[in-house]
Protein backbone atom coordinates (compact mmCIF):
# COMPACT_ATOMS: atom_id res chain seq x y z
CA UNK A 1 0.00 0.00 0.00
CA UNK A 2 2.91 2.60 0.64
CA UNK A 3 4.53 1.52 -1.80
CA UNK A 4 1.61 2.13 -4.54
CA UNK A 5 1.23 5.42 -2.58
CA UNK A 6 4.81 6.45 -3.43
CA UNK A 7 4.41 5.53 -6.58
CA UNK A 8 0.92 7.42 -7.30
CA UNK A 9 2.59 10.44 -5.44
CA UNK A 10 6.16 10.07 -7.92
CA UNK A 11 3.02 10.21 -11.10
CA UNK A 12 1.65 13.28 -9.87
CA UNK A 13 5.42 15.08 -9.68
CA UNK A 14 6.03 13.89 -13.35
CA UNK A 15 3.18 14.87 -14.50
CA UNK A 16 3.49 18.45 -12.98
CA UNK A 17 6.80 18.66 -14.24
CA UNK A 18 5.33 17.74 -17.66
CA UNK A 19 3.04 20.19 -17.99
CA UNK A 20 5.39 23.25 -16.38
CA UNK A 21 8.11 22.13 -19.40
CA UNK A 22 5.48 21.95 -22.13
CA UNK A 23 4.99 25.37 -20.38
CA UNK A 24 8.00 26.95 -20.09
CA UNK A 25 8.98 25.67 -23.91
CA UNK A 26 5.85 27.24 -25.70
CA UNK A 27 6.36 30.24 -23.68
CA UNK A 28 10.27 30.56 -24.99
CA UNK A 29 8.41 30.52 -28.81
CA UNK A 30 5.72 32.93 -27.76
CA UNK A 31 8.08 35.42 -26.84
CA UNK A 32 10.44 35.04 -30.09
CA UNK A 33 7.54 34.87 -32.36
CA UNK A 34 6.87 39.06 -32.87
CA UNK A 35 3.69 40.29 -33.24
CA UNK A 36 3.07 40.20 -36.75
CA UNK A 37 0.43 41.14 -39.83
CA UNK A 38 -3.09 40.48 -38.64
CA UNK A 39 -1.82 41.03 -34.91
CA UNK A 40 -0.91 45.05 -36.53
CA UNK A 41 -4.21 45.13 -37.84
CA UNK A 42 -6.79 43.71 -34.93
CA UNK A 43 -4.88 46.47 -32.99
CA UNK A 44 -6.59 49.04 -34.02
CA UNK A 45 -10.65 49.68 -34.32
CA UNK A 46 -11.79 47.46 -37.70
CA UNK A 47 -12.52 49.73 -40.50
CA UNK A 48 -11.43 52.68 -38.81
CA UNK A 49 -7.66 53.91 -40.06
CA UNK A 50 -6.74 55.65 -37.40
CA UNK A 51 -7.92 54.85 -33.78
CA UNK A 52 -6.03 52.14 -31.65
CA UNK A 53 -8.22 49.40 -29.60
CA UNK A 54 -8.38 50.62 -26.12
CA UNK A 55 -11.67 50.01 -24.18
CA UNK A 56 -14.25 47.11 -24.58
CA UNK A 57 -16.62 49.94 -26.20
CA UNK A 58 -13.88 49.77 -28.84
CA UNK A 59 -13.95 45.64 -29.19
CA UNK A 60 -17.48 46.08 -29.75
CA UNK A 61 -17.83 49.06 -32.32
CA UNK A 62 -14.96 47.01 -33.87
CA UNK A 63 -16.65 43.67 -34.03
CA UNK A 64 -19.51 44.80 -34.92
CA UNK A 65 -18.20 46.86 -38.05
CA UNK A 66 -16.47 43.16 -38.72
CA UNK A 67 -19.20 41.20 -38.06
CA UNK A 68 -21.00 43.02 -41.22
CA UNK A 69 -17.56 43.53 -43.58
CA UNK A 70 -15.58 40.57 -42.71
CA UNK A 71 -16.89 37.43 -41.02
CA UNK A 72 -18.70 36.19 -38.35
CA UNK A 73 -15.72 35.10 -35.67
CA UNK A 74 -16.81 38.16 -33.48
CA UNK A 75 -15.72 35.80 -29.93
CA UNK A 76 -12.56 35.13 -31.10
CA UNK A 77 -11.98 38.35 -32.45
CA UNK A 78 -13.09 40.03 -29.50
CA UNK A 79 -10.63 37.49 -27.36
CA UNK A 80 -7.90 38.82 -30.05
CA UNK A 81 -8.45 42.53 -29.57
CA UNK A 82 -8.39 41.85 -26.17
CA UNK A 83 -4.84 40.52 -25.71
CA UNK A 84 -3.51 43.08 -28.24
CA UNK A 85 -4.61 45.78 -25.51
CA UNK A 86 -2.21 43.96 -22.89
CA UNK A 87 1.66 43.97 -22.64
CA UNK A 88 3.30 41.68 -24.72
CA UNK A 89 4.74 39.24 -22.20
CA UNK A 90 1.29 39.13 -20.81
CA UNK A 91 0.05 38.04 -24.08
CA UNK A 92 2.79 35.33 -24.40
CA UNK A 93 1.73 34.07 -20.94
CA UNK A 94 -1.84 34.15 -21.92
CA UNK A 95 -1.24 32.56 -25.00
CA UNK A 96 1.18 29.58 -23.31
CA UNK A 97 -1.60 29.33 -20.55
CA UNK A 98 -3.98 28.59 -23.31
CA UNK A 99 -1.73 25.59 -24.94
CA UNK A 100 -1.94 24.12 -21.71
CA UNK A 101 -5.19 24.22 -20.97
CA UNK A 102 -6.22 22.52 -24.79
CA UNK A 103 -3.49 19.63 -24.43
CA UNK A 104 -4.78 19.47 -20.81
CA UNK A 105 -8.68 18.67 -21.96
CA UNK A 106 -7.83 16.58 -24.98
CA UNK A 107 -5.66 14.57 -22.21
CA UNK A 108 -9.05 14.45 -20.01
CA UNK A 109 -10.69 13.52 -22.78
CA UNK A 110 -7.98 10.34 -24.16
CA UNK A 111 -7.23 9.57 -20.38
CA UNK A 112 -11.60 9.30 -18.88
CA UNK A 113 -11.38 7.14 -15.60
CA UNK A 114 -7.77 6.06 -15.63
CA UNK A 115 -5.22 7.27 -13.33
CA UNK A 116 -3.25 10.16 -14.03
CA UNK A 117 -0.66 9.79 -16.63
CA UNK A 118 1.92 12.00 -18.02
CA UNK A 119 2.82 10.18 -20.84
CA UNK A 120 -0.51 10.33 -22.59
CA UNK A 121 -0.18 14.41 -21.43
CA UNK A 122 3.26 14.52 -23.37
CA UNK A 123 1.97 12.25 -26.07
CA UNK A 124 -0.98 14.92 -26.81
CA UNK A 125 1.88 17.65 -26.57
CA UNK A 126 4.17 16.05 -29.21
CA UNK A 127 1.06 14.97 -31.13
CA UNK A 128 -0.03 18.37 -31.67
CA UNK A 129 3.44 19.49 -32.26
CA UNK A 130 4.35 16.87 -35.72
CA UNK A 131 1.03 16.76 -36.91
CA UNK A 132 -0.17 20.14 -37.23
CA UNK A 133 0.99 21.18 -40.78
CA UNK A 134 1.10 25.07 -39.69
CA UNK A 135 1.64 24.66 -35.72
CA UNK A 136 2.91 28.40 -35.65
CA UNK A 137 0.36 30.19 -37.76
CA UNK A 138 -2.03 28.12 -35.12
CA UNK A 139 -0.79 27.97 -31.49
CA UNK A 140 2.20 30.49 -31.65
CA UNK A 141 1.22 33.09 -34.03
CA UNK A 142 -0.93 35.51 -31.68
CA UNK A 143 -3.99 35.95 -33.94
CA UNK A 144 -4.28 32.65 -35.14
CA UNK A 145 -3.67 31.31 -32.21
CA UNK A 146 -6.56 32.80 -30.81
CA UNK A 147 -8.69 31.71 -33.41
CA UNK A 148 -7.79 28.26 -33.95
CA UNK A 149 -6.10 27.38 -30.42
CA UNK A 150 -7.91 29.07 -27.86
CA UNK A 151 -11.19 28.71 -29.90
CA UNK A 152 -10.51 24.79 -30.42
CA UNK A 153 -9.90 24.58 -26.23
CA UNK A 154 -13.28 26.50 -25.93
CA UNK A 155 -15.22 23.65 -28.16
CA UNK A 156 -13.18 20.46 -26.81
CA UNK A 157 -14.21 21.85 -23.16
CA UNK A 158 -17.66 21.84 -24.09
CA UNK A 159 -17.54 18.65 -25.81
CA UNK A 160 -16.42 17.02 -22.34
CA UNK A 161 -19.44 16.72 -20.58
CA UNK A 162 -21.05 15.54 -23.72
CA UNK A 163 -18.30 13.25 -23.40
CA UNK A 164 -18.39 12.01 -19.66
CA UNK A 165 -22.07 12.15 -20.53
CA UNK A 166 -22.08 9.47 -23.33
CA UNK A 167 -19.74 7.40 -21.51
CA UNK A 168 -21.30 6.83 -18.05
CA UNK A 169 -25.11 7.78 -19.10
CA UNK A 170 -25.77 9.56 -15.75
CA UNK A 171 -25.69 13.41 -14.80
CA UNK A 172 -27.43 15.69 -12.18
CA UNK A 173 -29.33 18.25 -13.63
CA UNK A 174 -30.60 21.51 -12.37
CA UNK A 175 -32.03 25.17 -13.31
CA UNK A 176 -28.39 26.48 -13.38
CA UNK A 177 -26.72 24.29 -15.09
CA UNK A 178 -29.24 24.32 -18.21
CA UNK A 179 -28.76 27.98 -17.84
CA UNK A 180 -24.94 27.84 -18.34
CA UNK A 181 -24.55 25.51 -21.00
CA UNK A 182 -27.14 27.52 -22.87
CA UNK A 183 -25.10 30.50 -22.62
CA UNK A 184 -21.46 28.07 -22.76
CA UNK A 185 -23.30 26.43 -26.06
CA UNK A 186 -23.75 29.78 -27.80
CA UNK A 187 -20.39 30.65 -26.86
CA UNK A 188 -18.95 27.44 -28.27
CA UNK A 189 -21.21 27.65 -31.12
CA UNK A 190 -19.85 31.12 -32.34
CA UNK A 191 -16.12 30.20 -32.73
CA UNK A 192 -14.85 28.07 -36.12
CA UNK A 193 -17.08 27.38 -38.57
CA UNK A 194 -16.08 23.73 -39.72
CA UNK A 195 -15.85 23.24 -35.87
CA UNK A 196 -19.25 24.05 -35.26
CA UNK A 197 -20.63 21.61 -37.85
CA UNK A 198 -18.75 18.93 -36.01
CA UNK A 199 -19.78 20.21 -32.27
CA UNK A 200 -23.34 20.01 -33.53
CA UNK A 201 -23.03 16.57 -34.79
CA UNK A 202 -21.23 15.14 -31.96
CA UNK A 203 -23.54 16.38 -29.85
CA UNK A 204 -26.63 15.37 -31.84
CA UNK A 205 -25.21 11.75 -32.32
CA UNK A 206 -24.60 11.66 -28.96
CA UNK A 207 -28.28 12.60 -28.26
CA UNK A 208 -29.38 10.39 -30.69
CA UNK A 209 -28.07 7.43 -29.16
CA UNK A 210 -29.48 8.20 -25.81
CA UNK A 211 -32.69 8.62 -27.21
CA UNK A 212 -32.61 5.22 -29.06
CA UNK A 213 -31.73 3.38 -25.96
CA UNK A 214 -34.71 4.85 -23.91
CA UNK A 215 -32.14 6.78 -21.63
CA UNK A 216 -33.57 9.75 -19.99
CA UNK A 217 -31.88 13.06 -22.11
CA UNK A 218 -30.84 15.86 -19.68
CA UNK A 219 -32.42 19.52 -19.74
CA UNK A 220 -28.29 21.03 -19.76
CA UNK A 221 -27.77 18.63 -22.68
CA UNK A 222 -31.01 19.86 -25.03
CA UNK A 223 -30.07 23.41 -23.38
CA UNK A 224 -26.49 22.90 -24.51
CA UNK A 225 -27.22 22.10 -28.17
CA UNK A 226 -29.68 24.91 -28.68
CA UNK A 227 -26.93 27.12 -27.67
CA UNK A 228 -24.64 25.65 -30.11
CA UNK A 229 -27.13 26.21 -33.08
CA UNK A 230 -27.67 30.09 -31.75
CA UNK A 231 -24.62 30.53 -31.68
CA UNK A 232 -23.68 28.96 -35.08
CA UNK A 233 -26.33 31.01 -36.90
CA UNK A 234 -24.65 34.28 -35.40
CA UNK A 235 -21.21 32.78 -37.11
CA UNK A 236 -22.57 31.54 -40.43
CA UNK A 237 -25.30 34.17 -41.36
CA UNK A 238 -22.64 36.76 -40.68
CA UNK A 239 -23.11 39.09 -43.79
CA UNK A 240 -19.32 39.57 -43.95
CA UNK A 241 -18.73 35.89 -44.45
CA UNK A 242 -20.79 36.93 -48.10
CA UNK A 243 -18.83 40.29 -48.89
CA UNK A 244 -16.02 38.62 -47.89
CA UNK A 245 -16.62 35.38 -50.06
CA UNK A 246 -17.40 38.16 -53.22
CA UNK A 247 -14.02 39.07 -52.60
CA UNK A 248 -12.19 35.89 -52.55
CA UNK A 249 -14.05 34.86 -55.95
CA UNK A 250 -12.55 38.09 -57.40
CA UNK A 251 -9.31 37.76 -56.03
CA UNK A 252 -8.46 34.42 -56.97
CA UNK A 253 -11.08 35.05 -60.81
CA UNK A 254 -13.93 33.09 -59.77
CA UNK A 255 -16.25 35.75 -60.16
CA UNK A 256 -19.11 33.76 -61.98
CA UNK A 257 -18.11 30.44 -60.39
CA UNK A 258 -20.72 27.58 -60.91
CA UNK A 259 -21.69 25.72 -58.28
CA UNK A 260 -20.51 22.28 -59.55
CA UNK A 261 -16.72 23.53 -60.14
CA UNK A 262 -16.94 25.26 -56.35
CA UNK A 263 -17.94 21.39 -55.41
CA UNK A 264 -15.38 20.07 -57.49
CA UNK A 265 -12.20 22.45 -55.77
CA UNK A 266 -14.18 21.56 -52.60
CA UNK A 267 -14.06 17.60 -53.13
CA UNK A 268 -10.26 18.18 -54.36
CA UNK A 269 -8.80 20.06 -51.47
CA UNK A 270 -10.50 17.40 -48.97
CA UNK A 271 -8.93 14.01 -50.70
CA UNK A 272 -5.46 16.04 -50.77
CA UNK A 273 -5.12 16.64 -47.07
CA UNK A 274 -7.08 13.22 -46.56
CA UNK A 275 -4.26 11.42 -48.12
CA UNK A 276 -1.58 13.68 -46.90
CA UNK A 277 -2.52 14.52 -43.04
CA UNK A 278 -5.42 12.29 -41.91
CA UNK A 279 -4.47 8.43 -43.13
CA UNK A 280 -1.21 8.61 -41.89
CA UNK A 281 -3.14 9.31 -38.67
CA UNK A 282 -5.74 6.50 -39.08
CA UNK A 283 -3.08 3.88 -39.79
CA UNK A 284 -1.63 4.94 -36.07
CA UNK A 285 -4.93 3.96 -34.94
CA UNK A 286 -5.06 0.99 -36.41
CA UNK A 287 -1.81 -0.05 -35.09
CA UNK A 288 -2.79 1.06 -31.64
CA UNK A 289 -6.00 -0.93 -31.47
CA UNK A 290 -4.59 -4.15 -32.62
CA UNK A 291 -1.88 -3.62 -29.95
CA UNK A 292 -5.08 -2.71 -27.27
CA UNK A 293 -7.16 -5.50 -28.33
CA UNK A 294 -4.62 -7.82 -27.01
CA UNK A 295 -3.07 -5.67 -24.09
CA UNK A 296 -5.91 -3.82 -22.77
CA UNK A 297 -5.93 -2.01 -19.17
CA UNK A 298 -9.45 -3.15 -18.41
CA UNK A 299 -11.21 -5.96 -20.49
CA UNK A 300 -14.55 -4.31 -19.54
CA UNK A 301 -13.93 -0.97 -20.97
CA UNK A 302 -13.34 -2.36 -24.27
CA UNK A 303 -15.89 -1.70 -25.85
CA UNK A 304 -16.77 1.95 -24.36
CA UNK A 305 -13.27 3.21 -25.23
CA UNK A 306 -13.56 1.81 -29.04
CA UNK A 307 -16.76 3.37 -29.43
CA UNK A 308 -15.47 6.54 -28.07
CA UNK A 309 -12.98 6.60 -30.22
CA UNK A 310 -14.92 5.75 -33.55
CA UNK A 311 -17.32 8.66 -32.30
CA UNK A 312 -14.10 11.43 -32.64
CA UNK A 313 -13.36 9.95 -35.57
CA UNK A 314 -16.63 10.05 -37.63
CA UNK A 315 -16.78 13.76 -35.76
CA UNK A 316 -13.10 14.30 -37.32
CA UNK A 317 -15.02 13.21 -40.93
CA UNK A 318 -18.20 15.24 -41.18
CA UNK A 319 -16.00 18.28 -39.92
CA UNK A 320 -13.44 17.63 -42.74
CA UNK A 321 -16.73 17.05 -45.24
CA UNK A 322 -17.95 20.24 -43.85
CA UNK A 323 -14.91 22.19 -45.48
CA UNK A 324 -16.01 20.97 -49.19
CA UNK A 325 -18.50 24.18 -49.07
CA UNK A 326 -15.34 26.14 -49.04
CA UNK A 327 -13.39 28.02 -51.75
CA UNK A 328 -10.59 28.45 -49.87
CA UNK A 329 -9.23 25.64 -47.87
CA UNK A 330 -5.62 26.49 -45.94
CA UNK A 331 -3.88 24.28 -43.45
CA UNK A 332 -4.39 26.29 -41.10
CA UNK A 333 -8.11 25.13 -41.50
CA UNK A 334 -6.60 21.73 -40.72
CA UNK A 335 -6.40 22.58 -36.90
CA UNK A 336 -9.59 21.07 -35.21
CA UNK A 337 -9.82 18.63 -37.74
CA UNK A 338 -6.55 16.82 -37.11
CA UNK A 339 -7.78 17.11 -33.23
CA UNK A 340 -10.56 14.92 -33.61
CA UNK A 341 -8.14 12.18 -35.06
CA UNK A 342 -5.60 12.67 -32.93
CA UNK A 343 -8.17 12.20 -29.74
CA UNK A 344 -8.97 8.97 -30.95
CA UNK A 345 -5.49 7.76 -30.78
CA UNK A 346 -4.78 9.17 -27.53
CA UNK A 347 -8.17 7.24 -26.13
CA UNK A 348 -6.54 3.92 -27.32
CA UNK A 349 -2.82 4.64 -26.17
CA UNK A 350 -4.41 5.72 -22.80
CA UNK A 351 -5.70 2.63 -22.41
CA UNK A 352 -3.04 -0.09 -23.22
CA UNK A 353 -1.33 -2.46 -21.02
CA UNK A 354 2.44 -1.87 -21.27
CA UNK A 355 3.07 -3.76 -18.36
CA UNK A 356 4.14 -6.65 -20.74
CA UNK A 357 7.98 -5.69 -21.07
CA UNK A 358 8.04 -5.64 -24.74
CA UNK A 359 5.61 -3.36 -25.24
CA UNK A 360 6.75 -1.53 -22.05
CA UNK A 361 10.52 -0.90 -23.72
CA UNK A 362 8.92 -0.59 -27.22
CA UNK A 363 6.60 2.28 -25.78
CA UNK A 364 9.66 3.99 -24.02
CA UNK A 365 11.22 3.98 -27.14
CA UNK A 366 9.09 5.44 -29.51
CA UNK A 367 8.59 8.02 -26.97
CA UNK A 368 12.34 8.56 -26.61
CA UNK A 369 12.76 9.13 -30.32
CA UNK A 370 10.02 11.45 -30.36
CA UNK A 371 11.70 13.15 -28.00
CA UNK A 372 14.63 13.61 -29.83
CA UNK A 373 12.92 14.64 -33.22
CA UNK A 374 11.06 17.42 -31.10
CA UNK A 375 13.73 18.64 -29.23
CA UNK A 376 16.00 18.76 -32.98
CA UNK A 377 13.25 20.82 -34.85
CA UNK A 378 12.86 22.92 -31.27
CA UNK A 379 16.35 23.97 -31.32
CA UNK A 380 16.10 24.36 -34.91
CA UNK A 381 12.86 26.84 -34.76
CA UNK A 382 14.25 29.29 -31.50
CA UNK A 383 17.63 29.45 -33.74
CA UNK A 384 15.24 30.53 -36.55
CA UNK A 385 12.73 32.64 -34.32
CA UNK A 386 15.68 34.17 -32.27
CA UNK A 387 16.91 35.51 -35.32
CA UNK A 388 13.34 37.00 -36.41
CA UNK A 389 13.13 38.36 -33.21
CA UNK A 390 16.48 40.43 -32.93
CA UNK A 391 15.85 42.03 -36.66
CA UNK A 392 12.28 42.92 -35.24
CA UNK A 393 13.73 44.19 -32.25
CA UNK A 394 16.94 46.42 -34.43
CA UNK A 395 13.21 48.11 -36.10
CA UNK A 396 11.65 49.10 -33.05
CA UNK A 397 14.88 50.80 -31.79
CA UNK A 398 15.12 52.39 -35.14
CA UNK A 399 11.75 53.67 -35.72
CA UNK A 400 12.05 55.49 -32.30
CA UNK A 401 15.03 56.92 -33.30
CA UNK A 402 13.67 58.19 -36.13
CA UNK A 403 10.42 59.50 -34.61
CA UNK A 404 12.84 61.48 -32.30
CA UNK A 405 13.94 63.30 -35.05
CA UNK A 406 10.32 63.94 -36.67
CA UNK A 407 10.92 61.34 -39.87
CA UNK A 408 7.94 59.69 -40.29
CA UNK A 409 9.17 58.14 -42.89
CA UNK A 410 11.47 54.71 -42.22
CA UNK A 411 13.60 53.00 -44.57
CA UNK A 412 15.16 49.38 -43.72
CA UNK A 413 18.18 48.21 -45.30
CA UNK A 414 18.02 44.63 -43.46
CA UNK A 415 15.42 42.01 -44.35
CA UNK A 416 14.98 39.11 -41.81
CA UNK A 417 17.48 36.22 -43.05
CA UNK A 418 15.86 33.85 -45.07
CA UNK A 419 14.21 31.45 -43.01
CA UNK A 420 11.24 28.62 -44.10
CA UNK A 421 8.01 31.06 -44.34
CA UNK A 422 5.60 28.80 -44.92
CA UNK A 423 6.52 26.97 -41.63
CA UNK A 424 6.69 29.62 -39.69
CA UNK A 425 4.47 31.96 -41.24
CA UNK A 426 6.61 34.87 -41.31
CA UNK A 427 6.78 37.35 -44.44
CA UNK A 428 8.98 40.15 -44.64
CA UNK A 429 8.20 44.20 -45.15
CA UNK A 430 8.63 44.73 -48.86
CA UNK A 431 10.07 47.34 -51.07
CA UNK A 432 5.89 48.64 -51.88
CA UNK A 433 4.89 51.01 -48.88
CA UNK A 434 1.79 50.84 -49.93
CA UNK A 435 1.59 46.88 -49.48
CA UNK A 436 -1.21 45.18 -47.32
CA UNK A 437 1.88 44.48 -44.61
CA UNK A 438 3.99 47.71 -44.56
CA UNK A 439 1.00 49.92 -44.68
CA UNK A 440 -0.23 47.93 -41.21
CA UNK A 441 3.33 48.00 -39.79
CA UNK A 442 3.69 51.81 -40.34
CA UNK A 443 -0.01 52.11 -38.74
CA UNK A 444 0.77 50.13 -35.65
CA UNK A 445 4.07 52.55 -35.39
CA UNK A 446 2.62 55.77 -35.60
CA UNK A 447 4.43 56.24 -39.09
CA UNK A 448 3.29 57.54 -42.25
CA UNK A 449 4.99 54.71 -44.36
CA UNK A 450 7.82 51.83 -43.99
CA UNK A 451 9.46 50.21 -46.90
CA UNK A 452 12.37 47.47 -47.28
CA UNK A 453 15.29 48.37 -49.48
CA UNK A 454 17.77 45.79 -49.00
CA UNK A 455 21.32 46.58 -48.76
CA UNK A 456 23.13 43.46 -49.65
CA UNK A 457 26.38 44.48 -47.94
CA UNK A 458 24.69 45.55 -44.54
CA UNK A 459 22.75 42.37 -44.67
CA UNK A 460 25.09 39.63 -45.13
Amino acid sequence: MIRAKTLDKKTQILFISSVCSVFILVFILNKLYPLFADDWFYSFIYNDKDVRVSSLSDIFESQYNHYFVWGGRSIVHAIDQLLLMMDFSIICFLNSLAFIVFIYVLYKIANRDNKVNPFVFVLFSLLIWFSQPAFFETAIWKTGSVNYLWGGAIVFSFMYPYYIYYRSVKSSDNFFKVVLFFFCGVIAGWMNENMTIALIFFIVLILFKSHSRKIAIPKWAIAGLVGVLIGSAFLLLAPGNYVRLEGVKTTHGWPDITFFKALWIGVKNIFRYLFHYIMPLLGIYVLLLCVYNRYPRNTESIKINVQSSILFITTGFVALGAMVVSLIFPERSLFGIIVLFLIPIGIIYANIDFSQAYYRYLNTGVMIIFLLLFLNGYYKATRDLYVVNVVFAERELYIEEQKNKGIDSVVFTKAIPVINEKRYFIRDLTNDPNGLTNKAYARYHGLKSVNLIVNKKENN
